[in-house]
Order: structure tokens, then sequence, then C-alpha cells
């Protein structure tokens, strides 16, 4: 039988882990001479095992929006734009994190050239910033003149949620992929191992 407490507790500090480590990075910027790209591609590879390896769609409610950043951070806003619709779409009846994931969509949409969905998903992550009374906002309404359309690398849809899904997103509630994952996370199993002990368990 899957202990459920178990899952919760190894994947949240696993989670944990990883994050504290992405965080203890001091972002300054793609241009700056202190940004280590291969840096970022580390802490990206333990959110990929991660995601290959957690079962529960209740964790991917906040480690979506890690992974999220984490693609960006390596400067791929492709696959930072999905994970960070996923993370919206996951957590749209939570405020906070509604607007945590409108945070990470401005500054893909920002990275990704499209300066004006930028500053529109910057107003909603912070309703109550005003032109006149942010200095942030000021200077991203003056860069949405700078737009270059050729220059945007990221379509954004009318309708977040009919954006691209991270493969998990459906696939974790498959009852014998979590029954794999499961397996794999809490004996500490790699996938095949994981598939014959469940094959075997079935026999007997």
């Amino acid at each position: 039988m899957i202990d459920s407490a178990k899952l919760l507790e190894i994947s949240a500090e696993w989670g944990k882990e990883i994050r504290e480590q992405s965080e203890s990075i001091v972002f300054e910027g793609f241009d700056s001479p202190k940004y280590d790209k291969s840096a970022y591609e580390e802490i990206l590879e333990q959110y990929v095992e991660f995601e290959e390896k957690v079962p529960l769609l209740t964790t991917m409610v906040v480690i979506y929006g890690d992974i999220a950043l984490a693609y960006l951070n390596v400067q791929d806003v492709k696959n930072a734009f999905i994970y960070a619709c996923a993370y919206l779409e996951l957590n749209k009846n939570d405020d906070k994190r509604s607007r945590s994931a409108y945070d990470i969509l401005s500054n893909i949409s920002l990275a990704s050239g499209n300066k004006v969905k930028g500053v529109e998903f910057y107003k909603l992550a912070h309703p109550q910033e005003t032109l006149e009374s942010s200095a942030v906002l000021q200077h991203l309404t003056k860069q949405m003149a700078e737009e270059k359309e050729e220059e945007i690398s990221v379509k954004v849809p009318q309708n977040l949620s009919d954006y691209e899904k991270p493969k998990t997103f459906f696939l974790l509630q498959d009852k014998e992929e979590f029954a794999i994952r499961s397996t794999m996370l809490t004996m500490n199993l790699e996938r095949d191992e994981a598939i014959k002990y469940l094959e075997k368990m079935k026999e007997n």
C-alpha cells in the first residue's frame, strides 16, 4: 500500500532542497559578468529529475512555478512559458500564487521581447500599483514603445489555458503512472526496477 504521507514528505523536502540551491544564486541579469548559465543548468537538471519521479500533482502546484523560473534562468523562454501557464492554471483560485504566476509570466514575456504582454502581466501581478506611483511600471511602459514584433520569440495566446501543458500535467492523473512513480520515490528505485517490482506484486 502506498504511504501518501511519506510521499508528500519526501517530495516536499526534495523540492525545498532544490529551491534553496536555486535561491542561493543571486541573479543580476543575463548581461551581468556574474551570470553563470551552467549553475542554472544544474538546477534545471534537478527539477527535470524531480518532475520525472514525483507522482503528486499537488506538489506541482508549487513546483511548476520553480521550474518555469529555472527554464527562464537558462534563457529557454518557450519551456518557461509552458510551466508558468500551468502554474497559473493550477493556482487560479489562490490570489497570492496567481499573482506570483503573473509575475513570472511578465519576466518571461519581457525576456522573449514581448514588452506589451510583459506590462500586461506585471499589472495583473501588482494590481495595487499605478503608473503614477510605480517606477517599475513607468520603466516598463516606456519599453513598450521599443517593442519589435519580429524579435518576439514566444507568441502569447489569448487564452492562457489553451497553451501547451507539461507532460506531467495530465500524466499524473494516470493511476498506473502514479504507482510507478510512488514506488520509485518511496523505495529509491529506478523506473525499470519499480515496474518489475509492481509486476511481481501483481503476481503474488
